[in-house]
Order: structure tokens, then sequence, then C-alpha cells
């Protein structure tokens, strides 16, 4: 048996068996779309993941893998050949049956049917229809979903079937690296597996077939979708191609060219300014090489192709990038954003081998021996800082798209929250795109029939508290982290405003004549019951899961305002006043506030809090944490004078300072954070945010006060010694919220207050169980007052008397 045949043998065992394993999955994923529709809603997701999955891991993975060690680009070769077999099965025979539509039918539908109770005539359920909650439009394309395909698996356009149809829940993909000229690349071995590191290195040399080969496969594509809509965006990456003879003026014709091919039937161009595994080793990268190539692309753009967005790719910081690195970075990046770029995909692959990366030096000196890019995990950390400088450096302005070392939900997070607006998994290496290997490891193979649900869950979980941003009075926004919205702004906006016109609606005709007893409102209940049951079903169901703590919140908040709605639960109780039910415009105002979901919970909670406390007042009026201190110091200031003294101990970035400092011109405030917990980082809620980057944006803020504003970096126990007793007027705690952290602070500060000074703080809820004991503690039979952002107060030495400032 010759060489020759063994390969060929080996090749159809591998293409067999991948095929196969695709199919299966391709049978497994629509069993499970037909167990959730029959509503068994978790064996759904089993049925198709753990056996697909079980299949890879356990039959293919095991097979494969050793039949390409020495080279793994057959492996590579074997999932194009099956992926693209794979792709126009599901393209052709699913063509409606893709994650869009699987995730509005799970997702979307589910909501507007049980949020309107069935009732599909009601304008609400029209507006949910079709609507994906990050779904999101950037430089002039709509991404169905914000994770998607990197560039380098696919170079050549093979798999554009799979891509579009969706199957693998992506929601765009980029192909490429493409130049003018075909172009064979470096000799193989040219693919090197770092198994344990979950990386791999590649010097291919950028082979492709050229662009020519490329844009007919596009044009295809585009002919055959014929404006579908809802399909996953393709970019093309272009590079020059890598001839050592191509230079200077030639570089730019070369590149200009291949733009020319490819950019009608793209939906974005990604420049390939960076890549290092060419056998010349040049790239565009220096500043006059790139600002030439820039400035010819662009104004080519202009001329020809003028919608067309163009991004630009970037190498990853070399190991120990200091700020004079960061600083060329972002002066890079801001030139070429004035020159006209539409944004930054980054980062490529890493050519060192630094001590940074954390490579597994047990496997010999493979990473030495064998020269080219290492990408996958232990890019990742160099990625994040990439992205976040130059998030700062365009000022959030223009979009990223983050790419390195992405395996799991919470890698697409970290980048999402440094900046990034998408995300790209690069599946090169895995090596088995036809099983969705790298979405597979993103999804964990939680809830899921074929797509990156958890992703999704994901990224609406943690951020659920930063979703909203309180613009002013009467107007509170969604906001977006790296572009994507947060799902948290779609459900809630469809819930409160349903619940608020037809609670605001009764409740004002109910108490038009400023009665307002249950005579005149008989079906306050019924009123109840009605918004209450379709919607507090929504939140059952879901566990654990991050979906499953994020819709238990909302559940909070929505219980909250129900209650709201219904003046029975109030059990407010105080020595100088007590809630009533007889006034329309309170109860037009209650309903408003609680809008906010933020207020909606604080509400709820400061009333469950403080049922059994003898001196409670709760303040609805004052509206945010900054507000409140601003209105208490205006009033404090009618006493005392202008000039009063404020301490900030938990500063973060400076927000409550900068409102306080702004509004209060007389106001002197020191701010006290150490941006460092013992360990030398930030407490675990906070850890993925860069302190240095925080503390520098901070005392940005602060420098626009700078006579009469301190930032100190240093603990709440070191300040203390250095502030003299009785001299600050206002204290605000918002730093840790343990129970002995709160007791420290509130213990070495209370003597630095003057009397009938006020202590103040942030987070009276039970989230912070440690906050409400220890506030509860310490004042002593003092009136508390509790207001909207769970926000509290006291003051030092009150009396009936002086409480009527408060």
């Amino acid at each position: 048996m010759t060489f020759y045949t063994v390969r060929r043998l080996r090749n159809t065992v591998g293409v067999t068996a991948v095929s196969g394993a695709a199919a299966y999955y391709i049978l497994a994923a629509r069993e499970a779309r037909v167990l959730r529709e029959m509503h068994h809603a978790d064996a759904a997701p089993a049925a198709a993941v753990c056996w697909g999955t079980r299949f890879y891991k356990g039959l293919i993975g095991p097979v494969l893998f050793p039949l390409t060690a020495s080279d793994p680009e057959v492996a590579h070769r074997m999932a194009i050949t099956s992926g693209a077999v794979y792709g126009k099965l599901a393209f052709f025979l699913h063509r409606y049956w893709n994650c869009f539509d699987v995730y509005r039918k799970r997702v979307m539908d589910r909501l507007a049917a049980i949020l309107l109770d069935g009732d599909t005539r009601r304008p609400a359920y029209a507006a949910l229809q079709g609507v994906d909650p990050l779904k999101q439009t950037l430089f002039g394309v709509e991404f169905p979903r914000p994770v998607g395909v990197a560039a380098g698996f696919d170079k050549n356009g093979e798999l554009l079937h799979l891509f579009t149809s969706a199957v693998l829940g992506n929601g765009f993909a980029e192909v490429g690296s493409v130049s003018k000229e075909p172009w064979p690349g470096n000799p193989r071995p040219r693919l090197f597996r770092l198994p344990r590191d979950g990386a791999v290195i590649n010097r291919m040399g950028l082979n492709n077939r050229g662009a020519e080969s490329l844009r007919g496969k596009l044009q295809s594509m585009t002919a055959l979708l014929n404006g579908r809509r809802h399909t996953p965006p393709i970019g093309v990456n272009i590079t020059k191609t890598p001839s050592p003879s191509i230079e200077d003026d030639a570089a730019v014709a070369d590149m200009l060219a291949t733009f020319d091919e490819v950019a009608p039937y793209a939906a974005y161009i990604n420049v390939n300014i960076s890549c290092p595994n060419t056998a010349e080793g040049k790239t565009f990268e220096d500043p006059e090489a790139l600002d030439k190539l820039l400035r010819a692309l662009l104004t080519w753009r202009r001329d020809n192709f003028p919608d067309k967005a163009v991004l630009v790719k970037l190498s990853p910081p070399p190991a120990g990038a200091d700020e004079k690195y960061f600083e060329g970075v972002s002066a890079m990046v801001r030139k070429a954003v004035e020159i006209g770029v539409d944004g930054f995909v980054m980062v490529n692959t890493v050519s060192d081998r630094a001590e940074d990366l954390g490579l597994d030096r047990t496997m010999g000196d493979i990473h030495h021996r064998e020269k080219g890019g290492i990408s996958g995990k232990p890019v990742r950390q160099r990625a994040i800082n990439l992205v976040r400088h130059v998030y700062r450096a365009t000022e959030g302005k223009v979009p990223i798209i983050g790419c390195g070392g992405v395996f799991t939900a919470e890698d697409a997070y970290r980048l999402i929250r440094s900046g990034a607006s998408l995300i790209q998994a690069r599946l090169a290496s895995l090596g088995v795109l036809a099983l969705g290997g790298t979405f597979r490891n993103i999804c964990s193979g939680e809830k899921l029939a074929n797509c990156v649900d958890r992703v999704s869950e994901l990224l609406a979980s943690p951020l659920l508290k930063e979703s909203f941003e309180y613009v002013n009075e009467t107007q509170i926004t969604c906001r977006t982290f790296g572009g994507v919205p947060m799902v948290a702004c779609e459900l809630l906006n469809q819930l409160s405003m349903r619940t608020l016109t037809a609670g605001y609606s009764y409740v004002s005709e109910c108490l038009d004549d400023g009665e307002g007893s249950e005579k005149e409102c008989p079906n306050f209940d019924e009123l109840r019951n009605e918004l209450a049951t379709p919607a507090l079903r929504l939140f059952e169901g879901y566990g654990s899961t991050p979906m499953g703590v994020y819709m238990n919140s909302l559940r909070q908040g929505f219980e909250g305002y129900i209650g709201a709605l219904n003046p029975d639960p109030y059990r407010v109780i105080s020595d100088t006043e007590r809630m009533t039910r007889d006034t329309a415009d309170h109860v037009r105002h209650m309903v408003w506030s609680t809008n906010h979901f933020l207020w909606m919970h604080s509400a709820d909670m400061a009333r469950n809090l403080s049922q059994d406390l003898p001196f409670y007042h709760f303040r609805r009026d004052l509206g945010m944490r900054w507000d409140t201190a601003i209105a208490l110091l205006e009033e404090m200031a009618v006493h005392r004078g202008p000039n009063l003294a404020v301490v900030e101990i938990g500063v973060f970035s400076g927000h409550f300072s900068d409102f306080v400092l702004g509004a209060l011109p007389n106001v002197t405030l020191i701010g006290i954070d150490p941006y460092y917990g013992d360990d030398g980082t930030f407490p675990p809620e906070l850890a993925h945010l860069d302190p240095v980057m925080v503390y520098e944006q901070t005392k940005e803020r602060y420098s626009k006060y700078s006579e009469r504003a301190k930032l100190w970096a240093t603990t709440s126990k070191e300040a203390s010694r250095v502030i003299p007793d009785e001299s600050v007027d206002l204290i605000f705690i918002d730093g840790c919220h343990e129970y002995d952290c709160v007791r420290e602070d509130i213990d070495l500060w209370l003597p630095k207050l003057r009397p009938g000074g006020i202590m103040s703080g942030h987070d009276f809820s039970d989230k912070w169980p440690g906050v409400v004991r220890r506030v509860n503690e310490i004042r002593a039979g003092q009136d508390l007052f509790l207001g909207m952002d769970f926000m509290w107060w006291w003051m030092k030495e009150a009396n009936p008397s002086t409480a009527e400032v408060a």
C-alpha cells in the first residue's frame, strides 16, 4: 500500500466520520426543536448538545487528532470539506430553520405570548415580533448576534453556506485573508497544536486562492440569498499578496485591486495590516506606510463604494508593553479614524514566546523550535488590554471587534466589557467547525440546541444593573456596552410601559376626586392580578442559569411595582408622618418613579427591610443617590451656609462626586478609595475592570474641581487619621459592603461629623445584608431615612425638630 493510498484512505475516513457527525448533529438538533415545541424545555437542549458533544469528544476527537498529529492542517482540511457539505445540506434543506428563527420562537414570541397572555391582537405583541434584543447595526451593517467567526479558518469562502445558514449560531463571519494573486503560503508542516495551552502555532503564510476566486463564491452566494433577511453578514479580510517583489506603491496598488474585487459582495472589509507569518515578514503597521495605504483605500472607497465599511486589524501588544507603546497605538488609531476608518479588529497572532503567555514548557521546545504566530488562550489577556486602550483612545465612538482566546462566554463577556462591540472566535484552534467546536465551548453545552444562547444570556445578566442610564427627571434610556443593547432594556421597556400605561390610566381615573379609598377603586385587586399574573409567569423555569438570575431580579422589581400599585402593602411608619392613599398626585408620582427598575427594586426592598423599624421615613421625591445628597446639602445650607464639607468613601469612577461638585459650587469634597483590595486587585465583582484605568479617569474627573476637590488613593482607615473630628457636614459611604467593613467605616467616620451632620451611604438592600444590619445597629433609635436608589441616611444627634431638615 503506497503512501498516497494511505493518505487518501485516511482523508476519506476522516471526512466520512466528520460528515456523519454533522448529519447526526442536524438530526439531534431537529429532535431538540421538536421536544422544545412539545414543552420539554429542559430535555431538548441536552438531547442535541450533550450527544453531539459526546460524539465528538468520545469518537471523532480521539480518532481524528492522532491521525493528523504529524500535520494538523489535514484535520483543518477535513473540517473545511465536511463543513461545506454540512453547510449546503443545512442551507438548502433547512433554510428557514436557522438559529435566528429558533431563537425568535424560543424567546421573543414566548415572551410576547406570556407577557400579553396570548393575545396577539394587542399592539405590544406586534412590536415584539421578530425582535432580537442582541441585534445591532454597526457601520451600516446589521448583526443578528454579537459572536461571529474570525478570519483565518475559511480563507477561500468554502463555508459560505454554513455561515449564512447560521446553524452554528454565529452572528456574522469573516473569510480570508485573501490577496490579489493566489499564494501557496509557506512549506508544510506549518500548523502545530498546543493542546495543553489551548492554542496553535501557525505559519501558514497567507495561503489563499486569490481575490478573483473568492469574488465568484461571494457573488454566487449573494444571488442565492436574494435579499433574504436576518442572515449573518460576511466580512472579507484582505491583505497584500505576500511576494517580496511587491513593495511600496506596488503594494498599495495590490491591496486596492483586492479591495475592488471583493468589496461589492462583502458586508465590510477588514484590512489585515499586521500578519507576521509571511516570507518577507513586512507589514503595513509602520505609521507612514499605514497612512499611505489607508488614504489610498479610503479615497477609492469614497469614489467607488461609499457605503462600504473599512476596518483595520491590529497586532497584539508585545510582552511588557508600557504606556509609551499604548500612546503610540492610540495616536495611530486616532489618525486612522480621522482619515475615515470605520472600526478595528483586534488582535492577530502573537509572535513572541514571553512568560506572560503562560505557555506549558513541559511540552519540550516546540514553542521555540517552531516559528509562527500563536493564537488561542495565551493571547486572551493581551487582546483585552489592547481593546481597552483602543476603546479609550477612540472614546468609545468607533466599533471594535474583539478576537483572541475566546473559548467561554466569560471570555466574550470580558472583551465586551473592555469595549468590544462584537466578538470573533478563532475556529482554527480546534479544527472542528463542522461540529461547531468553538461555539460548543463558548456555550459550555448549557441550555442549547445549536446556537450560542448562553452568550446572550450572560451578556444580559451581569450588566443588568448597568443597563439603564438616568438622563434627567423625565427621561431614562437604555445604555449599551460596546454597542450591545441589553436584554434588560427590551424586556423591561415592554413590561413597564404596558404596566405603566394601564396602571397610570386606572389610578388617574380612580383618584381624580382626591378620595382614593377602596370604595372608589373597587377593581384594584383585579387590575393588580391582570398585570401580575402573566408577567410573573415569565420569570419561572430558568433555574440557576445566568438567565435565571437575571429573571429573578426582574421578578423582584416587578413585584415591587405591583405592590406600589396596590396601597394595602404599605407599612411605612414614622413619628412625624404616615403614608396616605388619598392623594392622586402622590400615587401618580409613585407610579412614574417606579417605572425605573432600580427605583422599583429599592422601593420594594426599603419597604420590606424597614417594616419593623419604629422610626422610618421613606423619601420618594429626591431621586438618585447624588440627587438626594445634593438636596440634603442644599437644605443644610439654609441653616449652616453654603460652605459645606463632604467626604465620599468608595469613590470608584467618581460620578457621585462629579454630580455633587457640579451642582454645589461652594462645597469642598474629599474622595477616598484605595482602588486595590488587600490582594492588590479590585474586589471580585469589579475584577473585569482595570484599576489603573478607573483611577486615571476619576483623577481627570476630579481635576475639573481641583481647587475644592481631592482624590486620596488610600484606605478609609488611613484617611480618617488626618481628618479632624467634627469637621465634616456629610459623609457618604459606598465602599466595601461586608458587615465588618461597613462597621469599621461608620465607627471611624461618625466622630468626624459635626452635630447635625448627615451620615449616609448606598446599597441598603437585601443584596447587601451587612449594610442593612450595621445601619440598623448604629443609628441607635434615631430617625432613619431611606430613599430611591437604595440610599440611606440619618442625622448625628438628630431629634424631631432637626429631622425636618432631612
